[in-house]
């Protein structure tokens, strides 16, 4: 790709206190190291509450941090991202990415071609590969090429921080106020009711960090909270029909005891269900 063909991105990060300084430092790295022209790529960051001297420091010495919106008070993911929008500037394109992840090298780049070969795709995803705090790897996941329509009443069609959009989708959308626990899953409820087009790269550009407190957080209110947030995206989407069958089974999947929902998570059957 030539950079004079190349367009700037934006990528909308976000950290809070818990995140972790070693974590986020290589996640910052990740985006300097990509083959995407750096010159291209504009962070825009946002700061939510008060954070540590240690994770302020890598913010401060960190080169390509373009723009930092900072929040006097924790708001939660969504909000956050929500005002990084508003203050982007001539960006077509808008990169999502976690401050705990890691996107692989030829990520930006690969997403990007893609894009611009592919000019009906609105919102883009990846692969991605799981690791675990120690940089073990253990799970691929892959995500839907076609029927997202379909898919998306089983399970999310994305996985959130590997996505690049096009600027014009939040024409149309933004990340939920109401629901600060699956601001994404209302999101691609939203893109696909105004008719915007998913898709998914199959190739793994993205390290995913599933960290202890990765299944703990899918706790009660989360499930409700998504149960909820599927039961009104099945209806945008389909109105009546037998496809709500999916939520309550996920709703109770998601009550099972913790050890439970690990085998689930990482079973064959689950990959086999949401794939049919």
């Amino acid at each position: 790709m030539l950079i004079d063909q190349t367009p700037i991105v934006a990528v909308i990060m976000s950290v809070y206190k818990n995140d972790k300084p070693d974590l986020f430092k290589k996640a910052l790295d990740s985006v300097v190291r990509q083959t995407y022209p750096s010159e291209k790529i504009r962070i825009y960051f946002g700061i939510d509450g008060e954070i540590s001297k240690e994770l302020e420091d890598i913010i401060a010495n960190c080169n390509i941090i373009y723009k930092i919106q900072r929040n006097e008070k924790n708001i939660g993911l969504g909000p956050t991202l929500n005002k990084l929008v508003n203050i982007l500037e001539n960006e077509k394109f808008i990169f999502r990415m976690d401050a705990d992840d890691v996107s692989l090298p030829n990520r930006f780049e690969a997403q990007i071609k893609y894009m611009l070969q592919n000019p009906k795709i609105d919102i883009l995803g990846t692969a991605i590969i799981e690791v675990n705090e120690k940089g073990e790897e253990l799970q691929i996941r892959t995500y839907p090429h076609k029927n997202i329509e379909k898919y998306v009443v089983k399970g999310t069609p994305l996985a959130h921080p590997t996505v690049c959009f096009r600027r014009n989708v939040f024409e149309k959308t933004n990340y939920s106020l109401t629901s600060r626990l699956n601001e994404d899953i209302v999101l691609w409820f939203q893109a696909l009711e105004n008719g915007f087009c998913i898709d998914n790269l199959p190739d793994v550009l993205y390290q995913f960090l599933v960290n202890d407190s990765f299944l703990k957080r899918r706790n009660y209110k989360k499930s409700f909270d998504e149960f909820n947030v599927y039961m009104k995206g099945v209806w945008s989407l389909h109105k009546i029909t037998w496809l709500y069958v999916f939520p309550i089974a996920r709703l109770i999947s998601r009550l099972l005891p913790e050890k439970l929902i690990e085998l689930a998570y990482r079973s064959d059957l689950r990959k086999r269900l949401l794939n049919r």
